[in-house]
């Protein structure tokens, strides 16, 4: 909370008060919900997503990295508290964070304050963190590592003067350069990725308020398509059709919402919603599913026909009965012609999968946030994959 405090604070995305409650409640416990703050660069608009990294909320954690177009990585160069990171926690926000879509990634090493801003720590946990970061997919050469101190605020928003740190390094053409030293600068080293903005209206909602006169306020990130004030969505997997009233980003009304937006809907009074929905175009609505055919990767313990593991997508999760097609080689992807059928760790599977209550999910082709699948068991994740194809049910009224 120190690091996200202080970014917070000195980038103007909250003002002292809330500063003082955030550092109160810091104290008090570990973060639990996922927290949102914004702020200006020269060139960018930056929506700040906290997301809880306890184990027993991340639950919270998938559903608030979902919305993100990078990812960043706090570890510690704190005597013992990097190594204990290494241990398990570090591994698998960055293995989430790969597998829910994110390819961007900056590490902020933080309580440089620790170890005397010591060199030799540095160069120790960035060689630790490359190692991971590359293991679970990311380009960690290219990957900003900046030393910072949360506690002190140094080199979040200002560079510090440094006789060993001129910054991370980028080399294109076998020309190095260092394009920025602090967290700041890190943060506008990336531009905005392409949006879908032609495609139709999606976004999974994150949270619901229920606010007297006013109405049931819908929040998430859109994922594709537009919103404007007065059109008809549809709620999946509700099969409610309501008309938006008004959008809100920051607690400031716009007449449009586009791919990439995090803002509140105002679907009017009365309307019963939960955070597993997702809001769609009426002419063209979210899948709602009896089944669908993924392709997954077996992470964690072998997986058989009839276990009901539960699966996350978008927002939404729901205990699914899985059943193993063919199980496959990771690598090539060619069916390994098991008679039993039984999918173990780093093997890859087509299975059907059956949510048990109502799930919304999308082909992975169409809508690639809303086509991705993390399989968990007893707090662990223990497979990904991508949707191929949705046995739809029964659509929407016309």
């Amino acid at each position: 909370m120190a690091v996200l405090g202080q970014m917070m604070y000195q980038w103007n995305a909250v003002d002292e008060d809330t500063m003082e409650e955030l550092e109160n409640t810091s104290v008090q416990a570990a973060t639990h919900y996922v927290t949102l703050g914004e702020f200006e660069t020269d060139d960018h608009v930056v929506t700040l997503i906290d997301c809880p990294g306890h184990n027993e909320y991340m639950k919270n954690m998938i559903n608030g990295a979902g919305g993100a177009d990078c990812a960043l990585l706090v570890v510690s160069a704190a005597e013992g508290e990097f190594e204990e990171g290494l241990g398990g926690q570090m591994r698998e926000h960055a293995r989430l964070a790969f597998y829910l879509g994110i390819r961007r990634v900056i590490v902020a090493i933080t309580k440089m304050d620790s170890c005397d801003w010591s060199e030799d720590r540095y160069n120790e946990v960035v060689t630790e963190t490359k190692r991971i970061l590359s293991k679970q997919g990311f380009n960690a050469e290219k990957t900003p590592y900046v030393p910072i101190s949360g506690l002190n605020g140094d080199n979040i928003s200002t560079a510090i003067d440094s006789p060993w740190y001129n910054g991370w390094p980028s080399t294109s053409n076998g020309v190095t350069s260092y394009p920025g030293r602090s967290l700041l600068d890190a943060i506008k080293y990336f531009p905005p990725p392409a949006r879908r903005i032609n495609a139709s209206f999606r976004l999974p909602i994150r949270k619901v308020y229920n606010i007297p006169s006013v109405g049931t306020i819908v929040t998430g990130t859109v994922i594709a398509g537009r919103c404007r004030p007065g059109m008809t969505v549809a709620l999946s997997p509700h099969r409610t059709v309501v008309q938006v009233q008004s959008i809100q980003q920051f607690h400031k009304q716009v007449n449009e919402c586009s791919a990439g937006d995090i803002v509140g809907l105002d679907l009017g009074d009365g309307i019963d919603v939960d955070g597993c929905t997702v809001v769609s175009d009426v002419k063209d609505s979210a899948a709602i599913c009896d089944s669908f055919t993924a392709h997954i990767i077996v992470l964690g313990h072998a997986l058989k026909s009839g276990c009901a593991p539960s699966v996350h997508c978008g927002t939404g999760h729901a205990p699914c009965k899985l059943e193993i097609i063919d199980v496959l080689d990771s690598r090539t992807g060619k069916s390994l012609n098991q008679k039993n059928k039984i999918a173990r760790p780093g093997l890859a599977a087509l299975v059907r999968v059956t949510p048990l209550k109502r799930l919304c999910v999308e082909n992975h082709l169409d809508y690639p946030a809303l086509g991705r699948i993390i399989v968990r068991d007893s707090g662990l994740t223990i497979a990904v994959g991508t949707v191929k194809a949705v046995e739809k049910t029964t659509e929407y009224g016309r």
